[in-house]
């Protein structure tokens, strides 16, 4: 009898350490995953169009993948979601009508080297 509770706490003991493990790799990768941001979904369907059209040149995957986004002259009025694009150092939306009063306020661009 003490040989089979010694095999069942040493068995729970090793069941325990890896459901620890297994824990604590799940908990990794789900924290990995929540680093990454998705690419941003916006109103305006052309900015929508002209955003799609560089993310598939450019392969973007994660809105931390955007750096350059340029949609002059594509009748864009409506900006939003810009601040989810850590990364952009370069926008422009030259040549269209925003007529939203779109503050750049909240954006943060980096400074190309």
């Amino acid at each position: 009898m003490k040989n089979l509770k010694s095999f069942v706490n040493t068995q729970f003991l090793c069941v325990s350490k890896l459901l620890r493990f297994c824990f604590a790799v799940a908990l990794f990768s789900v924290s990995s995953y929540a680093l990454s941001t998705p690419l941003p979904v916006f109103i305006d369907q052309n900015l929508q169009t002209c955003f799609d059209e560089m993310a598939a040149l450019n392969n973007w995957q994660e809105a931390e993948d955007v750096d350059i986004l340029r949609c002059p002259d594509r009748n864009i009025e409506f900006v939003d979601s810009l601040e989810v694009l850590i990364n952009l150092i370069e926008l422009d939306l030259s040549g269209n009508s925003l007529n939203n009063g779109q503050s750049f306020n909240n954006i943060n661009f980096s400074q190309g080297t």
